[in-house]
């Protein structure tokens, strides 16, 4: 099929018209003439559809899409690199939601204990299942070893957001890839 659909064309038409354009990720554009199936690199001008992907402003356009979509792919894997197991104690431990506010209640009945001056200790069910006793002074430095992470995350998605910023085209946009490192643990 062609990528104009004259005037008059039938809803039957336009549908099947429309259908394609979807399939084939174009936008449609119409006039007092005609329905335009576009590509991301064509405009319509004078009804005439012409391909703009040389020009300068279609290829500034592009590098500054490509650079919003890896920061926004970067932020992803941030967020969730947050809410990943921690390393504290030679262990892993949980740090989804739910395992985060048990974190919580545990660390306020430390303190609590600690102020009426009652000994505390509880046994933590670990990421990979095992399980650590841990007092009071350790559960109170929980906050301490996740804030430890959360600071490399963030300075490490940082140092992306530079990358992203300083890449010169959408093919060094796209080279930028969040790396882990090997853990030794």
């Amino acid at each position: 099929m062609m990528n104009i659909l004259n005037k008059p064309y039938t809803n039957p038409q336009y549908a099947e018209f429309a259908h394609l354009a979807n399939q084939d990720g174009k936008r449609i554009e119409i006039t007092e003439m005609a329905a335009y199936m576009l590509a991301e690199n064509e405009i319509l001008e004078n009804n005439e559809i012409v391909d703009i992907s040389n020009t300068k402003e279609y290829k500034d356009q592009k590098i500054v899409k490509a650079k919003d979509q890896k920061w926004q792919e970067i932020k992803n894997i941030r967020d969730a690199k947050e809410r990943e197991p921690f390393f504290y104690l030679e262990k892993y431990f949980d740090f989804d939601n739910l395992a985060s506010e048990r974190l919580n209640w545990a660390i306020s009945a430390a303190r609590s204990a600690l102020e009426i001056g009652e000994e505390f200790s509880v046994e933590w069910t670990c990421a990979d299942n095992t399980t650590i006793l841990l007092n009071a002074a350790q559960i109170l430095n929980i906050p301490f070893a996740v804030a430890q992470r959360t600071v490399a995350v963030h300075s490490k998605a940082r140092q992306y957001r530079q990358q992203i910023e300083e890449a010169t085209t959408t093919k060094k946009v796209e080279k930028i890839v969040w790396e882990d490192e090997v853990d030794a643990n």
